[in-house]
């Protein structure tokens, strides 16, 4: 069968056409095989014949009263990659891009230069890439690309219970250390607090840095609180006996609210922790060596002497 269509005069193939002295006849403004979305209905036109076994379009194309058969229906083909079917994760299926057959004609027939062409191969060729669509491995790959999906989401909801989990553990964790401490705090101010610290813990105030610094009060021997992290430290390289031996018997007497025992250097001594006007009366800083404990929490320094 042969039908006569109409293809945009684009200016490279018509300058080409006359290069290679083909014969062809300009058709005036007409609808193009194919129109770009962007393009108009009706443009310059270059008329070429197009010859094809029926059999192939029949059924596929819709054909008008004057048995002309309408190009410009667009069919899913593949997204090949080195000739292989490819997989679509977004849409779960195969990657697949819609094209206008007119569009593959009129390429088709720019590409070999010519007003005449029989499209019989072309066509064959897309409705072969069409039917690797549904083709068994088509299938398969899709099969396969949807077991490894529902693998990889097993194992995201495997990472992200394991992980609701562990926040669940520390969540709980937490909770049950911070009835354990306030437990801790008031057993120990009925027990040891001063009367300030008893009342106003009592009246539902927090009084946390009065407890702190009761607490080191508490211990054996003088420890500065640095509630507010002022003072700078460095570390120690070679600690002296006395105060290794402080550590350890701090370490023996295992209080509850004294953690991290270790021996600093304090460049400036206990200096950090005073106003700026005891700072100018107490002269130029000292460092030293201290002990460097954890108690309820905040540090706390002891300067050796």
């Amino acid at each position: 069968m042969e039908q006569e269509v109409y293809i945009k005069m684009d200016a490279a193939f018509h300058s080409a056409l006359h290069k290679k002295q083909v014969e062809h006849e300009h058709a005036g403004k007409k609808s193009p095989l194919y129109i770009p979305r962007w393009g108009g209905e009706t443009v310059e036109c270059i008329k070429v014949t197009i010859s094809f076994d029926e059999a192939k379009v029949a059924g596929w194309l819709d054909l008008s009263p004057e048995h002309q058969y309408d190009f410009s229906r667009e069919i899913a083909l593949p997204n090949l990659k080195e000739g292989n079917l490819q997989y679509d994760a977004y849409h779960s299926r195969i990657d697949i891009s819609n094209i206008a057959v007119g569009r593959e004609i009129q390429w088709a027939i720019e590409k070999a230069i010519v007003a005449r062409m029989d499209i019989n191969s072309l066509l064959s060729d897309i409705l072969a890439k069409h039917a690797m669509i549904d083709s068994p491995e088509a299938k398969a790959l899709i099969a396969e690309a949807e077991r490894q999906r529902a693998e990889e989401r097993d194992e995201e909801d495997a990472r992200r219970k394991a992980k609701d989990e562990a926040e669940r553990q520390k969540q709980e964790a937490y909770a049950k250390d911070l009835v354990e401490k306030e437990t801790a705090k008031k057993a120990w101010i009925e027990a040891n607090g001063s009367e300030r610290l008893k009342l106003g813990v009592a009246r539902g105030y927090n009084c946390e840095k009065l407890y702190t610094l009761e607490l080191c009060d508490s211990l054996p021997e003088n420890f500065a609180l640095d509630y507010d992290n002022k003072v700078r430290t460095k570390e120690r390289s070679c600690p002296s006996l006395a105060a290794l031996q402080l550590c350890e018997e701090l370490e023996k007497a295992e209080l509850p609210f004294v953690a991290a025992i270790t021996v600093v250097w304090l460049p400036c001594g206990l200096n950090d922790l005073l106003s700026d006007e005891d700072r100018y009366l107490e002269g130029p800083p000292r460092g030293g060596e201290a002990i460097e404990i954890k108690v309820n929490g905040h540090y706390a320094y002891h300067l050796m002497a």
